[in-house]
């Protein structure tokens, strides 16, 4: 578990725990500022978009994996996204 990754979860989304799981650090081109540095976690839990307490970005939702394919998703998430769905537990 990562500390770091806790707290920014809590700030972003109220949620708490205590069992984050690392995905290590990424550097993904942006054509903004030439690249993003990104530290990447997962876990797991028993949660609905109601639950979500959106304090930064537009909305966060929880979909199927199946149905990402149909999201206008940033070139960030789709950079990161087969690391996210390869780690995923179950």
């Amino acid at each position: 578990m990562d500390p770091r990754g806790w707290r920014e979860l809590a700030e972003e989304t109220g949620i708490a725990g205590d069992d984050l799981v690392s995905l290590g650090s990424h550097v993904v081109p942006c054509a903004v500022h030439g690249e993003d540095h990104v530290d990447l976690f997962v876990t797991q839990m028993q949660l609905t978009d109601g639950d979500i307490d959106c304090r930064e970005g537009r909305q966060i939702v929880f979909v199927e994996p199946e149905a990402i394919t149909d999201l206008d998703l940033t070139d960030m998430t789709r950079a990161l996204l087969e690391t996210v769905l390869s780690a995923r537990p179950g």
